[in-house]
């Protein structure tokens, strides 16, 4: 946009790896693969994914983002993508 105003509050990409798993933490085990590849997160549900969510849904999340793009600039803004896309399919205030 051409002369907007809008200005995004400063939010480290370490936070954005915590808030993702956080945000996604409500969602049943046997659903998030599903819910992963629904947001990006991963490509798609191979063997063995749910049983790997089930063991913990947070190492789950947290290591999607690393195994797809191997890069550090990559990654980042893959992170900064998903948390947007996170936070809008899931409703998530802005504390507005």
């Amino acid at each position: 946009m051409v002369g907007s105003s809008i200005k995004l509050p400063a939010v480290s990409f370490e936070t954005i790896r915590t808030l993702i798993p956080a945000v996604l933490h409500e969602v049943k085990s046997y659903n998030l693969p599903r819910v992963c590849t629904q947001l990006g997160i991963q490509p798609s549900v191979e063997p063995g994914d749910e049983t790997e969510a089930h063991g913990s849904k947070k190492s789950y999340v947290s290591t999607r983002p690393l195994q797809s793009f191997p890069t550090p600039t990559c990654s980042r803004a893959f992170d900064l993508a998903i948390a947007l896309r996170t936070s809008d399919r899931l409703g998530l205030d802005d504390g507005a």
